[in-house]
């Protein structure tokens, strides 16, 4: 087995996770440590938790903590190409993990309604 395989009971889901702060990231971590291959998107400047109390610039305690076992890719939903390309790559994805505000989810393209 490479280090990239995940074994457990989620083995071969994927999930797309779009979280902060706190209760969404352990989600997304607790889905990763049962086996799915989570991929978490971030902003350009990254996850606000990456700087917070951050020891190491940029790799935060909490960050480490809640957010290990999972892959990261940053993306600017601000624009227009990167919701482009959250579009494009979706169908790949079985989940989709998201806890912001309501109304943001469908202002930055990526509610239930335009993904499904």
């Amino acid at each position: 087995m490479s280090g990239t395989e995940q074994w457990g009971a989620l083995n071969g889901v994927r999930v797309m996770e779009f979280t902060v702060v706190l209760a969404g990231p352990v989600c997304g971590m607790l889905l990763a440590q049962m086996g799915a291959d989570v991929v978490k998107i971030e902003p350009p400047m990254g996850d606000p938790q990456r700087r917070n109390g951050s020891v190491v610039p940029g790799e935060s305690k909490h960050y480490q903590a809640y957010n290990h076992g999972k892959r990261s890719l940053v993306v600017d939903l601000r624009e227009e190409h990167g919701r482009e390309l959250i579009h494009r790559i979706i169908p790949q994805f079985d989940v989709v993990l998201t806890n912001y505000r309501p109304g943001v989810t469908k202002r930055l393209g990526i509610d239930y309604e335009t993904l499904r």
